[in-house]
Parts: structure tokens; C-alpha cells; sequence
């Protein structure tokens, strides 16, 4: 900065951010030089305008540039939006017959317009989060219904099926398919007919007045054909003469100049392989990559995304798509992506990304001799020791000792059932052999023996009998040396003294 009395404050305001590039003219005076400073909006954001005191008229400007002359203590603002995000309306047009139908003007409450292709689809770009009023238009159609509305919220949108309906001013037949005018040199031609009758019962049939000899004419239906070939490789015009004729002798014709030419620009080529799989809860990420041979500049726009998926173009022919699912969001999801260079020619890369449910692993180890099985059915150890489960997954286990052995318990991460399957669980289950041999002699007077009785073992919280539990739940509960429990599911603590 050449030596200056005064000085200057600049400052950035708005919504949006972006930086200040500030350089001096060096045709100037060092005393009162002229400063040009620049506001580059970052990628998220856009530039509004500038501001300034009352000292710095030369600041208020709409241009991205400004020149300002150091000849007081000046204040300039730079004032930066955010850039809303923006999505996409598809949708369709057809009549009775499913049969789309082109040229139809789709218009919004806002003023935004797009027409129908051959097919009868329509997108409607670079709309914020709302409520857009569709109503759709085109010369002797009635719609249904006359007007849709179609809510953005935060992801793109598709509208309802609108209907057409032909309004028939005569009893002609007549074509209602758009020509298509062009042929490309070295690429196949083709035109795929539809005609129909104020009179559904109608019979229609399609022929060629005239036509160049490399083009073939295949009827598909009734009202409906296929123009087709590969044109020589000579740019000319040709002539094509169509016509409609129902069963009553009454016909029209569609009449067009092909245009056989080379093809002056190629659409864009996508040149990046999707990542297709994403497991909830896990970051997905995908750096999408397009070329185009003319090295035309190229725009890139999400058509359609689910929600958790964000779309972030970097301004040079690439894109990246990042997000993280969550557990509501398992299941299959369309996206679509569009890539247009400068010449209007396009590409639309789309594919499924599957969201799987997280899994975790459970994995039993057994000490001594017995059988362990879940419900919901799956762990089945002896045979089966370690299986995967989805997250959130409930499972109760069972321990079945084999003969000469009893449950003891589990240990590891699996204290007790159910289990809950938030993160992988290592569980051991303990099987106890019975040892016939009496630990103690038998005493003078010994304690009267008790019979087995499974509704007490059910009741006890201190066990001293031997008892079958027949599958049947015991929860904290202490097992004394003269007690014996087999064939039962235990929760709580358990402290065996046996």
C-alpha cells in the first residue's frame, strides 16, 4: 500500500461470504492512490452489490469491481448472499393410452416454463424449497387435472402423471408425434410415429409418400410406426411425406425437411463409475467425472436425489455427491444427474444407491458340553457359533445342557438376554459337569431331602433341590452345593456355589 494519510475499511456483509482482492493502479499518486478492489463470492454464495459511507460514494456499485480514489477515511462494504439450494420438478404428460405427449408448455406460478420431449417428460430446473402451482398447456389438449401442485421440501420433487386429452375438431385422423429433423452422419436415424383418430375404434394405418431409400418404415401398431436408417455420408436434404389413413378412407399427411448433416458438437460423456452401495450410518462419496470432446464448458445439476445426499458441482467438470444415510433410509434410491455443455447438448448419468442396514457379529464360545439357540431364530451352537445380525436386533438366547452338565451362566459382553445388537458382541456360555462323587460325607442327621418341584425352583431365590426347569426363566438367583438346576433360562445374577 503506497504511503497514504488515510486509510480504508472494508468490510463484508449478507447472508453469503466470499473475499475482498485488493490491488493499487500504479499510474497513480503514492498520496492519494487509487484502490480496485474485487469481491469473489465463494462457492456457496453469490455477490449483491457494494456499499459505503458517507465518504465513499465510489463504493456503491452492483459490479464485482470498484475503483476507489484514497482521498479520506472510506468504509466500502461488500454485500454476499447464500445461494439457496436448489432441486428439480420431473414429470410426465400422457393420454388415456400411456402415450406421451411432447411440446406440451409446462408453466409455474413463478413464470418458470419447460416443455414436454418426445416422450412426454418434462424437468423443471434451479427451484428453491416451496409450493409450485403446475399447469400445462398446448393447443386443442384439455389436461387433467388443469393445474397440480408439487411441494419442494429440501429434495427434489415429482409431480403426479397430468393427463391429456385431445380436443378433435374435425374427423380427420392426424399425427400427433414430433418430427424429428435431423439426421447425424454415421449415427442411425430415427422417428417413432403416433396417430390417432377423433374415433378410437378407428383402424389406422401408416405409409410413406416419399422418402430418401435408405429410410425404412416399420408399422408397430395400430397408429403407430417407426421411421429408421443410417443416412450416406454426404450432408444434403431430403424430403419425407407421411401419411395417416383410417378404415373409412379418410387421410392426412405430415410433411418435413430432414436435415443430414454431421454432428457439430457431442453430448458429454461421463466418465466416472458410481459407488452403488452404502451401508447405514457409513459416509457415502462419489467424485463424479465428465469430459466433453468439444472441451466446451459444462454445467452440472442434480435431477433427482434422495434426501440424505447432497450434490456440490466444483466448476470444472466435476461434481461430488456425499451423505450419510440413516436407518430410515435402508432401501433402494434413485439418482440422476445431468451434465450440459455450452452448445445445449446434454448427458443424464442415473443408478440405484442401495442402503444396507448395518450388521454386527455375535459370537458365542462355549465351555462344557450343552446347546445354545437365539430367538429370532439363527444361532444354532453346536453347528453354528457366529452370526451376523442388523443393528437394533433383539435376540434371546437359550442354553441347553447336555446330559451330565448344567448351565452356569454368561459372561463375556452378553450378561444377559435379551441382547441388544448396537456393536459386536463376543459371549461365553458355561456348562458346568456334574460331579456324582459327594463333596461332603453325608452328616449324622443330614437335611431332609426335598423333592423336585419346578414351581418352587420358579419361586426360590435360593436353591438348594434339584430341579428340571423344562426351558422355563429363573432370574437372580443363588445356587447352593446341594442344589442342582437343569434345563433353564437364566437373567439377572446368579451366583453358583455348586
Amino acid at each position: 500500500m503506497p504511503s497514504s494519510p488515510y486509510s480504508i475499511i472494508i468490510e463484508k456483509m449478507g447472508t453469503g461470504d466470499g473475499t475482498i482482492k485488493q490491488d493499487v493502479d500504479t499510474a497513480t499518486k503514492d498520496y492519494n492512490p487509487l484502490l480496485i478492489l474485487t469481491a469473489i463470492p465463494n462457492t456457496k454464495s453469490r455477490f449483491l452489490r457494494w456499499e459505503g459511507n458517507i465518504h465513499s460514494s465510489e463504493c456503491y456499485s452492483s459490479s464485482t469491481v470498484i475503483r476507489v480514489t484514497l482521498n479520506a477515511i472510506k468504509t466500502c462494504t461488500a454485500i454476499f448472499e447464500l445461494i439457496p439450494n436448489l432441486f428439480a420438478i420431473t414429470g410426465k404428460v400422457q393420454d388415456n393410452q400411456s402415450i406421451g405427449i411432447a411440446n406440451v408448455a409446462i408453466t409455474t406460478q413463478t413464470g418458470r416454463t419447460t416443455t414436454t420431449d418426445i416422450a412426454g417428460n418434462f424437468v423443471l430446473t434451479d427451484l428453491i424449497s416451496g409450493d409450485y402451482l403446475l399447469t400445462a398447456s398446448k393447443y386443442s389438449f384439455s389436461f387433467t387435472p388443469t393445474t397440480t401442485v408439487v411441494t419442494i421440501n429440501n429434495s427434489p420433487a415429482t409431480a403426479s402423471t397430468i393427463w391429456a386429452t385431445e380436443i378433435f375438431i374435425d374427423d380427420l385422423p392426424r399425427f400427433t408425434s414430433q418430427v424429428v429433423t435431423k439426421a447425424i452422419l454415421g449415427e442411425t436415424y430415427r422417428y417413432d410415429m403416433v396417430a390417432r383418430d377423433p374415433d378410437a375404434s378407428e383402424t389406422l394405418t401408416i405409409s410413406a409418400l416419399e422418402k430418401p431409400s435408405w429410410l425404412n418404415l416399420t408399422t408397430t401398431g395400430n397408429g403407430t410406426a417407426i421411421l429408421t436408417g443410417n443416412p450416406p455420408n454426404t450432408p444434403t436434404h431430403y424430403f419425407v411425406n407421411l401419411q395417416v389413413t383410417n378404415s373409412k378412407g379418410k387421410k392426412t399427411t405430415q410433411s418435413y425437411a430432414l436435415l443430414a448433416t454431421p454432428r457439430s458438437n457431442t453430448p458429454p460423456l461421463f466418465t466416472s463409475t458410481p459407488i452403488t452401495q452404502v451401508i447405514e450410518n457409513h459416509p457415502y462419496h462419489y467424485n463424479l467425472t465428465v469430459i466433453d470432446k468439444e472441451s466446451l464448458p459444462l454445467t452440472l445439476s442434480a435431477i433427482a436425489l434422495p434426501n440424505w445426499l447432497n450434490f456440490n458441482e466444483n466448476m470444472d467438470g466435476t461434481a461430488t455427491l456425499t451423505g450419510t444415510p440413516q436407518h430410515s433410509d435402508i432401501g433402494i434410491h434413485l439418482v440422476s444427474v445431468q451434465a450440459q455443455d455450452a452448445a445445449g447438448e446434454y448427458a443424464i448419468h442415473t443408478f440405484n444407491i442401495a442402503v444396507a442396514a448395518q450388521t454386527y457379529s455375535l459370537i458365542i464360545n462355549k465351555i462344557g458340553n450343552g446347546t445354545v439357540t437365539s430367538t429370532p431364530e439363527g444361532i444354532a451352537c453346536g453347528t453354528k457359533c457366529q452370526l451376523d445380525y442388523p443393528s437394533g436386533s433383539l435376540l434371546n438366547l437359550t442354553a441347553l445342557p447336555d446330559t451330565g452338565f448344567i448351565f452356569s451362566g454368561l459372561s463375556g459382553d452378553c450378561n444377559q438376554t435379551p441382547l441388544i445388537m448396537n456393536k459386536s458382541l463376543n459371549c461365553i456360555v458355561t456348562f458346568t459337569k456334574i460331579d456324582s462323587t459327594p463333596n461332603n460325607p453325608m452328616p449324622d442327621n443330614p437335611i431332609p431331602s426335598h423333592p423336585t418341584d419346578n414351581a418352587t425352583c420358579e419361586n426360590l431365590k435360593l436353591v438348594n433341590i434339584s430341579c428340571n426347569m423344562q426351558g422355563k426363566n429363573l432370574a437372580d438367583v443363588t445356587i447352593q452345593s446341594s442344589g442342582m438346576i437343569s434345563n433353564g433360562i437364566f437373567s439377572g445374577t446368579v451366583d453358583n456355589q455348586g
